[in-house]
């Protein structure tokens, strides 16, 4: 290819980067299409290390397409890493998957593989991106085990990047709590306090992540999670956050809206992690408030989600306020899976003596 061709590449790539660095994945993904069948090797490369870095984010298994087809490209990539223009603020980068079965068990078998190769062109900040996200996927698919240990890698590897180091701690604390370490996650919500109060980068990550922990489960301890009502039985008390749910879950951030709108747009099918909690908030509060086919429809729609990507954190992260209505759904005509239920009853009572022990 001609040194004219090669400065045109340069100039091409330099736009492709910024459509990334900026959002602006529609104007990428088509001048990508267009422009990739021109591109020498090691200008292909860094497109496709841009493309790949966009797909993570929007849980598109097929980036592992684009990194194993520069595998062999030698040499340090012309962009740094995304992860430095793309600053979270929101408490997953785990934000939307399809809902086709297998989709995100696809996705997650991807990740080991996918961080490896990352690591070989941006080194640990390319390694981190996967490893983040690899270990929220396991926190909501109840592997809390194997999600802490990559959490306690990630918070080790993440100290020099100390707004990186929130995100991680965040799992780690969510899978203490799932596994009834009370003590071990009140430690680790203590040093998300003092990275915020200490180092200023880390103040917004910890607002989202404490506000979303606030928003859905309760754990600011502010309110009681049970009132008593007339027959002696216990109700859940979800009006006080009614509103703070609805606005603080069902919108996406800013940076999550770009995300969700490649995945609306690239692959159908999309589904969002908010939405999935809104869908199962409001087949509580419909199910409170005594309109059975409105839970009834809204839970649906969550539990086949559930059974297609065996994500059931949103679930258990109710802890028994969602007994009562798992207890309506087994005994009525909806066709629900036994199993599945008897595995979201076992892990919500945990989850309840946890909490319990945690906010005592």
């Amino acid at each position: 290819m001609t040194g004219e061709v090669t400065m045109d590449s340069d100039k091409c790539l330099e736009r492709l980067f910024r459509y990334a660095s900026e959002y602006k994945f529609r104007d990428f993904s088509d001048r990508f299409a267009e422009l990739a069948p021109q591109f020498p090797a090691e200008a292909l490369r860094d497109a496709h290390l841009i493309a790949a870095q966009i797909k993570l984010f929007a849980a598109d298994e097929t980036l592992l397409d684009d990194l194993e087809k520069i595998a062999e490209i030698e040499g340090p990539p012309r962009f740094p890493c995304l992860s430095e223009c793309w600053l979270p603020d929101s408490p997953n980068r785990f934000i939307v998957f399809k809902k086709t079965r297998g989709a995100v068990r696809d996705f997650l078998q991807n990740l080991p593989r996918v961080e490896e190769l990352l690591s070989r062109w941006y080194a640990e900040a390319g390694a981190s991106m996967a490893r983040q996200v690899r270990s929220e996927v396991l926190y909501f698919s109840g592997a809390f085990e194997e999600a802490r240990r990559l959490a306690e890698k990630q918070l080790e590897k993440s100290r020099e990047r100390r707004a990186d180091a929130i995100p991680a701690q965040y799992v780690r604390f969510r899978c203490c709590l799932a596994m009834g370490l009370g003590e071990e996650a009140e430690a680790c919500m203590l040093d998300m306090i003092r990275m915020a109060r200490v180092h200023p980068e880390c103040l917004g990550p910890y607002r989202v992540v404490r506000d979303w922990a606030n928003l859905t489960t309760g754990w600011s301890g502010d309110t009681p999670r049970f009132c008593e009502v007339p027959d002696g039985g216990a109700q859940p008390v979800l009006e006080d956050r009614l509103a703070a749910i609805r606005t603080g879950i069902s919108r996406l951030s800013p940076l999550e809206e770009p995300f969700v709108e490649y995945a609306e747009r690239e692959y159908g099918e999309a589904y969002t992690v908010r939405q999935y909690y809104m869908d199962i908030f409001h087949a509580l509060y419909w199910f409170q408030v005594g309109d059975p086919g409105q839970a009834e429809a809204h839970f649906m729609r969550a539990y086949q989600i559930s059974v297609a990507s065996d994500l059931v954190m949103p679930f258990v992260e109710y802890g028994s306020q969602i007994i009562p209505l798992l207890r309506h759904i087994e005994g009525g005509s909806t066709v629900c899976s036994q199993e599945w239920i008897a595995r979201i009853r076992s892990l919500a009572e945990g989850y309840e003596q946890s909490l319990h022990e945690y906010r005592g």
